[in-house]
């Protein structure tokens, strides 16, 4: 955040405070993105979900020349790939959680 502080600074601010309602909204947007977001499963997941989704609809919907016939199935094969990747910590604690719940009964 030094950055933005800086620039108010230049510009004579001393406070966020000073900002209007508006001007406060970018400087958090602003800073919330210096700051850097971190993705979590879920985000990469969502992600993941829509880029299966959007090649789906195109396989199925559109007029499709032979080269951006192999691209998407290409695409789509590695999207699930990487989804089966990252849902596979998921999916073991499952099975391992059946597997020591039927040793218990």
């Amino acid at each position: 955040m030094a950055l933005i502080d800086t620039l108010l600074s230049k510009l004579g601010v001393t406070s966020v405070d000073q900002l209007t309602p508006e001007e406060r909204e970018t400087y958090r947007t602003w800073s919330d993105a210096l700051r850097g977001r971190k993705l979590t499963d879920d985000d990469v997941s969502r992600f993941l979900e829509a880029q299966i989704e959007d090649c789906m609809v195109k396989l199925t919907t559109v007029k499709l020349n032979d080269r951006e016939d192999i691209f998407l199935k290409a695409k789509l094969d590695l999207v699930r790939q990487i989804k089966n990747f990252l849902d596979s910590p998921k999916i073991e604690q499952e099975v391992i959680t059946r597997q020591i719940e039927s040793q218990l009964n």
